[in-house]
């Protein structure tokens, strides 16, 4: 445990800082508002299932304390790119791998909730955590970090990036930067560190819009990529949909609106409407609000202060919420997130081809496509600006399926009438789509789409047959077109070619080798002297059992017990209840076994058990003459108070504090003022009281 020693100061917040960023969002996200149809319209969706996400949340959340333990962990793939102009590794505009390492450490500490200088008033643990991939686009081995030589450059060498706030042109375009350089956003999150961006600015984000955008992603200079710098947390913050704490002021006179603070300002209830400030941590009245300024707008992240300290708990729900949209759910289950299993990736054969003279305008087509639980977005026809989509060509965008399992396959469509679909696996590697042995769906009137999401889907099961090959790349094709209602022809066959449609293709792999079962949660939590670990899985494929694994530093696990499999195709839901711990602080995973013996682990779930105040409290000396020592050791993040009373409880001496997770608080009271007699020391953790007595002699 940490011991702090508090007198006349309890505690103190550090984070080194040396700035108040300038960021692009803004500029960026109004001109995309404003020219881009299709950025906007992803927007106005995404808020629509960000807002259903949180009621949502709240309707699940039963009690605070367990809050932290039972929400589910993301993890996200991130792709660096370092865009650097012939500088040797290591240099200012071309960090080291170390440099990016630990900017993402120190990213991860803050969405934890574990960096010390973080303010314990704040969100504390986000449960959202980013990972370099470990695959690139060709699911080789690979350390998450791109470099890009744009010393051919002179533009982008002379003025880097322009800044989206200005209409200088000074530097190349966004666009001219991601082209050629965007890696596949529903496997990548992709982070572009330049030379300079034009202005003051220091990076600029977007956000994610409900489907797979190629605007997602931040762009930040490569001098601030770095440990304990805030640019890269701030612009993480609008990737997951968050609002400077400003939004809607323009100066600082101007209050935003906030009549419905969901849909107003930030669209976050817990942070104060408030002015637009460059710089200072302000303090005094609001004028917004008549009461004074809050820690949650002037220590925000989202904020242009100096004081960057905490997200709050409402952003945080915000930010979880976003990711349950589809752009950001599939980066949760990309195979960038693994090392790769796969090499020598081949596109499978193809004997029909389709092709369109022209782009299709129309808003009809196949949007996602799903396995299981596995899911590819897309946009239309009229998004995609193409009839034909050839995924297959892309191993990331692969199904692994093992021989003889059974599948739940799922298509949805966009188009504002009704539509037909049918889709096929080439089994036998031939080229050719089989209608008799090969189709796994096939559906000829699925409902319009309302123009809000969801969008129409229909499933269907499908089991891999007998003699399908495995352990090659396989060829799935989905044809979506909107159904005889609109006198077009039905779909007839693999090499239909849609009039007002989409065709698409992806590749599929068999092999026996395929993990054991998708976990879809892993929850702990203390319950009746016993931790309580409880999973999901989503589907099961040859699963044998479920290892329990148990540790007290996060580093050495040993096994605690074993839950059988269920032996369900689609998933079950296990629980184990642990009743040897000991400690405060316990970590938990779940080794999934097959029957053949592979084995992979889940993400681990941290469980704290909380001190009763009684026995959390130490009083050294006591009776004493001249001074006594009161201890407070909290194995969780708690508001601690502490007060000394006199016999008929008249308060004498306060102190409250808030102290992070193993922590131990100190204090020794002036008591050269007191007489001889008894006193009581009451001390409240967590709105839990105890009292004790104390004798001054």
């Amino acid at each position: 445990m940490k011991f702090i020693h508090l007198s006349f100061i309890f505690l103190t917040c550090f984070i080194s800082r040396s700035f108040a960023q300038d960021c692009g969002f803004d500029g960026l996200h109004k001109n995309l508002l404003k020219n881009d149809p299709q950025y906007r319209q992803q927007v106005i969706e995404a808020e629509a299932q960000i807002q259903k996400a949180i009621k949502e949340q709240e309707t699940r959340r039963s009690n605070a304390r367990a809050e932290s333990t039972m929400s589910t962990l993301y993890y996200i793939p991130v792709v660096v790119h370092v865009v650097h102009t012939g500088e040797p590794v290591g240099s200012i505009n071309n960090p080291s791998e170390a440099r990016i390492i630990g900017a993402i450490n120190y990213l991860n500490d803050v969405f934890a909730g574990t960096h010390p200088g973080l303010d314990p008033s704040g969100a504390g643990n986000i449960q959202i955590q980013f990972v370099l991939a470990k695959s690139d686009r060709n699911c080789e081995a690979f350390n998450g970090i791109d470099r890009i030589d744009f010393s051919g450059n002179a533009t982008y060498v002379a003025s880097g990036v322009q800044d989206p706030n200005q209409n200088s042109k000074n530097g190349i375009s966004d666009n001219d930067l991601k082209k050629g350089t965007l890696w596949d956003p529903p496997f990548y999150y992709n982070i572009w560190l330049v030379n300079k961006i034009s202005g003051n600015t220091l990076g600029y984000a977007t956000f994610p819009g409900f489907n797979v955008s190629n605007a997602n992603g931040v762009v930040m200079v490569a001098r601030e990529m770095d440990s304990l710098k805030m640019v890269l947390v701030h612009e993480i913050g609008h990737g997951l949909n968050l609002y400077h704490v400003f939004e809607g002021s323009a100066n600082n006179t101007q209050c935003q609106n906030n009549t419905d603070c969901t849909q107003q300002g930030d669209g976050v209830c817990d942070t104060d409407p408030i002015t637009f400030e460059r710089s200072s941590c302000r303090t005094g009245i609001n004028p917004c609000t008549g009461t004074n300024y809050s820690k949650n707008t002037e220590y925000n992240f989202m904020s242009y202060s100096r004081c960057n300290t905490l997200f709050t708990p409402g952003q945080k729900a915000r930010m979880l919420a976003a990711m349950t949209l589809p752009s950001l759910a599939v980066l949760a289950r990309s195979p960038a997130l693994l090392v790769p299993g796969i090499s020598n990736f081949a596109e499978p054969p193809l004997l029909c081809t389709p092709s369109f003279p022209k782009p299709l305008p129309n808003g009809y087509g196949v949007t996602s496509v799903s396995v299981n639980d596995i899911r590819m977005e897309s946009g239309n026809a009229r998004f995609d600006g193409n009839g034909y989509l050839n995924f297959a060509a892309n191993c990331n965008r692969r199904f692994t399926l093992q021989p003889g399992g059974t599948y739940t396959f799922t298509v949805s469509t966009s188009g504002y009438a009704n539509e037909q679909v049918r889709a096929w696996i080439d089994y036998n590697k031939d080229g050719v789509f089989d209608n008799a042995t090969e189709q796994i769906i096939l559906a000829n009137t699925l409902s319009n789409f309302s123009g809000n999401p969801p969008y129409p889907a229909v499933s269907a099961m499908f089991t891999i047959p007998p003699g399908a090959k495995n352990g090659e790349m396989l060829r799935m094709r989905v044809i979506a077109e909107p159904s005889n209602s609109w006198n077009v022809s039905p779909i007839g066959d693999a090499c239909f070619i849609p009039s007002f449609g989409q065709v698409e293709d992806y590749a599929v792999f068999i092999s026996a080798s395929v993990l054991p079962a998708v976990m879809e949660y892993v929850k702990g939590e203390m319950l009746n002297n016993a931790v309580r670990i409880t999973w999901k899985t989503s589907s099961e494929i040859n699963t044998d059992a479920f290892e329990i694994e148990r540790s007290y530093t996060g580093k050495e696990y040993s096994s605690i017990g074993t839950v059988p499999a269920s032996g369900h195709t689609n998933g079950d839901a296990y629980a184990y209840s642990d009743k040897t711990y000991t400690g405060n602080v316990i970590y938990y995973r779940i080794k999934q076994v097959d029957k053949g013996g592979q084995f992979n682990y889940s993400t681990v779930v941290t469980v704290k058990r909380e001190t009763a105040p009684e026995n959390a409290i130490t009083i050294t000396n006591n009776p004493f003459a001249d001074k006594f020592g009161i201890t407070v050791a909290t194995p969780v993040q708690s508001k601690v108070k502490i007060n000394l009373l006199d016999i008929t409880g008249k308060l004498l001496y306060t102190r409250s504090a808030e102290a992070l997770g193993n922590t131990t608080i100190s204090i020794t009271p002036d008591t050269r003022k007191l007489l001889a007699g008894m006193y009581l020391v009451q001390v409240t953790i967590n709105g839990k009281t105890t009292t004790r007595k104390i004798i001054k002699q």
